[in-house]
């Protein structure tokens, strides 16, 4: 197996491309720019995919959300990234089913056959998306799918297919492996601390990592910035902060004798939509969010942890849903709709650049989601092609 070298070794090597962010969106960007020849040094301040990435409920959506609002070039988007993930990752990622229940009101199974036959078209005429393969299922098949869950309303239940990452770790390795086959370098425990310039032009990083602690220079002339929202971790960067929430999942000891995953909503008041995830014996719940506190993690005991146990307790009270059975909390900061809420941001990701429009060779991005990585990934590169070096 081919290994990234030591710091040491190419501090004096000058790189095509310094990535900071070792989450999915950074090493997508690392994967494009090694296959198109370019040398790339991936740095990241804790392990690959321990933030973002490895905290979220790993689903990479294929966009039948979008069709609700008959927003044709996200579903496109989304599905062409799906398809992109389970092709090129295969031994990575499951294909799974998700339940929706239809207990009517606007959950009508009138509702579900339209969606079905939306998805069908746009399939057919996109040749993308077939996968997903929506279908919906009477009463008593519902009854049969959705007992494990312990969900007794129901008139009907939308099934549909989604890609699922069971263990982002594994396919971080993965990917780094080929990022080093390809010629480039991934250093973990690395800290990026400043945006190096000369007459306002990126001339490399500053790090701090290894056993010793010792800060070292890379050179650069271009510099992605993909740590999430909140102010740049870098010295020296533009000032443009990305307003920030917390989102975060609740795992529990509760074992579920069903390989689907069931969707539904939070509540009347909020109509948000969160998911049950089984697996390995445990169940995934998620997604809820609150407001960023950049000293404290979420709690058993924080309002939100307790309101969403709360919402999903009294929804499918048969399931044991108590803080008691609570196993972990995963969470990470990520981009709201805008400061002062706590409603995640509704683009695709978020990008800044430095101030000079005709030489930006500091790119800041922030994806909202795990399925655009590789979107984002591809125009970034197209942006940073354009970029004069010299």
């Amino acid at each position: 197996m081919a290994e990234t070298a030591s710091a040491s070794d190419i501090c004096s090597e000058e790189f095509d491309l310094v990535i900071v962010g070792g989450g999915m969106q950074g090493l997508m960007i690392a994967l494009e720019a090694v296959g198109e020849g370019w040398r790339v040094l991936v740095l990241e301040a804790d392990r690959l995919c321990s933030g973002a990435s490895g905290a979220s409920l790993r689903i990479i959506h294929g966009g039948l959300r979008y069709l609700q609002s008959l927003d044709l070039r996200r579903t496109l988007a989304s599905a062409r990234d799906q398809q992109w993930f389970a092709e090129e990752f295969a031994g990575f990622v499951q294909r799974r089913r998700f339940l929706l229940p239809l207990d009517g009101g606007q959950r009508h199974p009138a509702i579900g056959h339209a969606a079905v036959l939306l998805q069908r078209a746009f399939a057919r005429a996109t040749g993308v998306g077939i996968e997903t393969a929506p279908r919906v299922l009477g009463a008593a098949e519902a009854a049969r799918l959705l007992q494990p869950f312990g969900y007794t309303r129901r008139h009907g239940v939308l099934s549909w297919n989604e890609v699922w990452l069971p263990d982002v770790d594994a396919l971080a390795l993965f990917i780094r492996r080929r990022i080093v086959t390809l010629g480039g370098h991934v250093l973990e425990h690395f800290r990026a601390t400043e945006l190096l310039q000369r007459k306002n032009r990126v001339i490399g990083i500053a790090a701090i990592g290894g056993n010793d602690g010792v800060p070292i220079e890379f050179q650069t002339s271009r510099v992605v910035e993909a740590t999430g929202p909140g102010p740049s971790r870098l010295q020296g960067a533009p000032v443009n902060d990305l307003s920030e929430i917390v989102a975060f999942n609740l795992e529990f000891d509760i074992s579920i004798e069903s390989s689907a995953a069931l969707g539904t909503t939070r509540s009347p008041s909020t109509g948000r939509s969160y998911f049950l995830i089984p697996y390995q014996g445990k169940l995934l719940l998620g997604t809820g969010y609150c407001e960023s506190d950049r000293f404290r993690a979420p709690t058993s005991s924080s309002e939100p942890v307790r309101g969403l146990i709360e919402d999903a307790a009294a929804l499918l009270p048969g399931l044991g849903l108590t803080t008691d059975r609570l196993c972990s909390i995963p969470w990470s900061r990520i981009p709201s709709e805008k400061i002062g809420t706590i409603e995640p941001t509704q683009k695709d990701f978020n990008s800044t650049k430095s101030h000079d429009q005709q030489d930006h060779h500091y790119f800041r991005v922030c994806p909202a989601k795990l399925t655009t990585t590789r979107s984002l990934a591809l125009q970034i590169m197209r942006t940073l092609k354009s970029v004069r070096t010299n």
